[in-house]
């Protein structure tokens, strides 16, 4: 959003803080986990989390590609979504971060940074910005809120996401994040090849200058 023009960037960095912190106070009261799901259709991994889940919490929480999801819910019900999913071929790794990210369990932690949210003005957009949660191209900035409050409640629809970049008749993406993990997903969902990352030093001088010749 800094980079489309909506939001500023000192603004930015401190609704970052204020976010982690949020959910970080969420998780310490209701401990909750993450596991990345492959080789399950979607229906059936929501029906093993219906199965299971009882009166807490397990939910798909991001839709990565085809081929992987992830689910998030009370800690304590990862262990059996791992076994279930097995019965069926499926495959588990339960993510190292510590909280129930993109669920019902973040419900509290989004209702207070929608108080934050208030403080700041956001202006129209620059460029074309697609949420992560509608999956679809912001229309104004008053959809803001909103879809940043749903986003600690509602999946991530990143495969559709990419899917859409795709109708812009994108040749190359960068990702500018500390892993590699989003050129992974972008190359799995497209089958895309130049995909540059911040996170590898020896491709910083192909972004430079890749940058430098769009602009």
């Amino acid at each position: 959003m800094t980079c489309a023009g909506t939001l500023d960037f000192v603004n930015a960095l401190k609704l970052v803080k204020v976010r982690a912190k949020l959910m970080q106070e969420c998780n310490n009261s209701m401990s909750g986990g993450m596991t990345a799901v492959k080789g399950l259709e979607e229906g059936l991994l929501r029906k093993i989390c219906f199965d299971i889940r009882g009166d807490k919490v397990l939910d798909i929480a991001c839709y990565n590609s085809p081929k992987q999801m992830v689910v998030s819910g009370n800690l304590d019900l990862m262990d059996t979504l791992a076994k279930e999913a097995a019965k069926y071929g499926g495959k588990t790794v339960m993510l190292q971060v510590i909280g129930a990210f993109h669920s019902k369990l973040m419900a509290q932690a989004g209702n207070l940074f929608s108080d934050e949210l208030r403080k700041v003005e956001f202006k129209d957009f620059e460029y074309d910005v697609i949420s992560s949660i509608t999956d679809e191209v912001y229309k104004s900035k008053d959809e803001i809120r909103k879809n940043l409050v749903e986003q600690f409640l509602k999946p991530v629809k990143w495969c559709n996401v990419i899917n859409n970049i795709k109708e812009y008749n994108v040749d190359s993406y960068i990702e500018m994040n500390l892993s590699r993990v989003m050129r992974k997903l972008i190359k799995e969902n497209l089958n895309q090849r130049n995909v540059l990352s911040f996170s590898d030093e020896s491709e910083l001088e192909k972004i430079k200058n890749y940058i430098l010749t769009k602009v």
